[in-house]
């Protein structure tokens, strides 16, 4: 906790005392000389604490958020981010739209009088990632909905269990030793046959 005095005006700077306490307050902790009271030692160590816990957890959310864990690569050659609003959702939508187009195309020859035999394997669509087009089976979009979905769910689960972690910790050196990046799934690749 940072308490000092103003060399010119002589005025006790506060620190981050004053976001807990009144104004006037922080002045009946500190004697004379801007030593910290002993009475209210334990309160500014409580203080210290928190703000060593609530910065490791901004430093967590900030790595969680990180290209190293929310980009993978396919095929050592296309890179898609694991965040809901530019890849899941684009897999959930793209898989949904395809595995729909296999079974109209199986309702379409079934209304025909002929045997159905679209499958997932065996209808093809363009993929489009980065800018380029591949032509892939339905089925290597599931595996790859399915797989994105194991990363971003192991990498949640690994962000929750540390920020509690962090939150239980009780001293600062712990804190500052405490490495969240145990059990994450990091710069991942993904590779497929097609």
């Amino acid at each position: 906790m940072d308490i000092s005095r103003n060399k010119i005006t002589g005025e006790i700077a506060r620190g981050d005392l004053g976001k807990n306490m009144r104004i006037g307050d922080w002045e009946n902790c500190l004697d004379s000389d801007g030593n910290i009271l002993p009475k209210f030692q334990s309160y500014i160590n409580d203080q210290d604490l928190q703000n060593a816990k609530n910065d490791k957890i901004k430093k967590l959310e900030a790595f969680h958020e990180s290209d190293e864990v929310r980009i993978l690569t396919i095929n050592n050659t296309f890179k898609v981010s694991t965040n809901y609003e530019t890849s899941r959702q684009y897999f959930s939508e793209l898989v949904n739209k395809n595995i729909n187009k296999v079974a109209a195309l199986n309702d379409l020859q079934r209304l025909q009088g002929e045997e159905q035999t679209h499958t997932t394997d065996n209808v093809i669509i363009d993929w489009v990632l980065n800018g380029q087009s591949i032509k892939v089976p339905v089925t290597i979009l599931r595996i790859a909905q399915y797989k994105v979905g194991e990363i971003v769910d192991n990498n949640y689960l690994q962000y929750e269990l540390h920020k509690r972690a962090i939150e239980s910790l009780t001293t600062k050196t712990k804190i500052k030793n405490y490495d969240f990046k145990k059990g994450y799934l990091l710069n991942n690749e993904l590779n497929f046959n097609i």
